[in-house]
């Protein structure tokens, strides 16, 4: 998700910029509390989890919109039915690699900066 919105304040981007996993695991470490672009980044990365499950784009904009109306806020422009998309293909992409990777073999991730 952090990759295709471009964004570089969430978890992978934290990692790829040299946090470690210890400290991005470490929930109540610096690498963690009170940063508000990771939470924001974070909530959507939730509210996105039922698409890789096979929800429709369009029904989770809809739903996340409710969601910020609620709220009294406003979705970040990026986040549109193209975007949901690209994440849905992106996931079921990198699942199918993981499926094949064998045994003992790894699965190497790219981070592109933007």
């Amino acid at each position: 998700m952090e990759s295709e919105a471009g964004l570089q304040g969430g978890f992978w981007g934290k990692l790829a910029a040299g946090r470690t996993l210890a400290e991005m695991n470490d929930r109540a470490g610096p690498a963690m509390g009170g940063d508000p672009e990771m939470a924001a980044i974070e909530q959507i990365v939730g509210a996105l989890h039922p698409s890789t499950k096979g929800r429709p784009a369009g029904e989770i904009v809809r739903g996340m919109q409710r969601f910020a109306e609620s709220l009294g806020a406003s979705m970040p422009a990026w986040l549109t039915e193209a975007f949901v998309e690209a994440v849905q293909e992106r996931m079921r992409r990198l699942l199918g690699e993981w499926r094949a990777t064998g045994y003992g073999e790894r699965l190497v991730l790219t981070w592109a900066a933007p």
